[in-house]
């Protein structure tokens, strides 16, 4: 590998995934953070349980400090999103990354999810 290739590659490793919930906000926010992979589906969905069963459905999942959105976080979002709709509420993304949206767009899922507008337009993180 030539200097100016690694120079160029991201040794940042994504943190481990948590999720702050912000209760006292209409709708219900849920604050990502870290990696949405094959490791952390399971709390999404437990948070996810838990605001269903809490007769909270109505959901934002702020995304601003996701590291990174893998194969499975995207079923996971999905999966949310029908959880949600089936309890009558509704998941809208919001401060999505840019990589995060390009996956999104790749996939069509930004067609399927509700996504809110890029605050200003422009700040969408690395």
């Amino acid at each position: 590998m030539n200097p100016e290739t690694a120079a160029h590659q991201s040794t940042h490793t994504p943190t481990v995934f948590a999720v702050e919930l912000v209760t006292d906000s209409h709708p219900c926010e849920a604050r990502l953070r870290g990696a949405l992979d094959a490791t952390a589906t399971h709390r999404l969905s437990a948070v996810v349980e838990h605001l269903v069963r809490s007769d909270r459905p109505h959901v934002v999942f702020d995304l601003a400090e996701l590291d990174l959105l893998a194969a499975a976080g995207l079923s996971s979002l999905l999966r949310a999103d029908v959880e949600l709709r089936g309890a009558g509420g509704s998941l809208t993304l919001t401060n999505v990354p840019r990589p995060a949206r390009k996956v999104l767009a790749i996939t069509g899922l930004d067609e399927r999810l509700t996504l809110a507008p890029p605050a200003g337009g422009c700040h969408q993180g690395a």
